[in-house]
């Protein structure tokens, strides 16, 4: 292999770069961005894009725009695009069905973005607003019970929720690795009852049977693992009892 200095080396690279950009310019856009598609990561990933010094702008990957129209660039090079995978997501693609697993650390701000995440990912889909919400709710309750409880016990707990979307259903998965606890077993609060005749806690549960269209429990290798599922179409049936 040659030896080549800078001023070797940068007349190879403009040409070679000069090349590139040409065949960029002239090739056909959904050509273009078959190939681009085909090197990137999966539709759902989340990346970040850098707009300026200092500045970046984070969502999720949905696809490369073929028209580019309301698309302003001075140059070729004016906006870089980077893959961003954030430490506590993965995204998996087996047989057409995308997941997204996150492990969020167990504490408010580890909930709150796993919320964003989570609206990020749907939103990216096309899933309507009002589920999207729902999603949220029912997060936000079920991590903070797990994380509540962990502390109670003077424990840490590791946590993982995955997210995934069928043609009928979205799909989400919650595992911690805390004390045994299923919250399909819980009797529901009688809300006929005095405020001082109620049980404490019971309310958020059943916020997530009335929002959720099924929910399944069990425990496996020392993980509470619950499913649920809503149906994508916010129309549809809800409160079908969990077990």
């Amino acid at each position: 292999v040659a030896n080549l200095t800078a001023h070797g080396f940068a007349p190879l690279l403009a040409a070679s770069f000069a090349r590139l950009l040409g065949a960029w310019r002239m090739a056909d856009p959904s050509a273009l961005a078959s190939a681009w598609e085909a090197r990137a990561h999966p539709r759902g990933s989340p990346l970040s894009v850098h707009v300026g010094p200092g500045e970046k702008v984070t969502g999720i990957f949905d696809g490369v725009d073929t028209d580019g129209s309301g698309f302003h660039a001075t140059d070729d090079l004016t906006v870089l695009a980077l893959g961003f995978r954030p430490p506590e997501v993965a995204v998996s693609d087996a047989d057409g069905a995308v997941c997204w697993r996150i492990t969020p650390e167990a504490s408010a701000d580890g909930i709150r973005r796993t919320q964003q995440w989570l609206a990020a990912i749907l939103a990216a889909r096309d899933v309507h607003r009002e589920r999207r919400d729902d999603v949220e709710l029912i997060t936000e309750e079920l991590l903070t019970n797990v994380v509540r409880e962990a502390a109670s016990a003077g424990g840490g707990v590791r946590l993982v929720v995955e997210c995934s979307l069928t043609p009928s259903a979205i799909v989400l998965g919650f595992r911690d690795d805390g004390a045994r606890f299923d919250p399909t077993a819980r009797e529901s609060p009688r809300l006929d009852a005095a405020i001082a005749d109620r049980e404490i806690g019971g309310l958020g549960i059943l916020l997530v049977q009335r929002l959720a269209d099924t929910c399944r429990y069990a425990r496996i290798d020392g993980w509470n693992v619950l499913e649920v599922r809503l149906n994508p179409n916010p129309e549809s049936q809800r409160g079908v009892p969990c077990h």
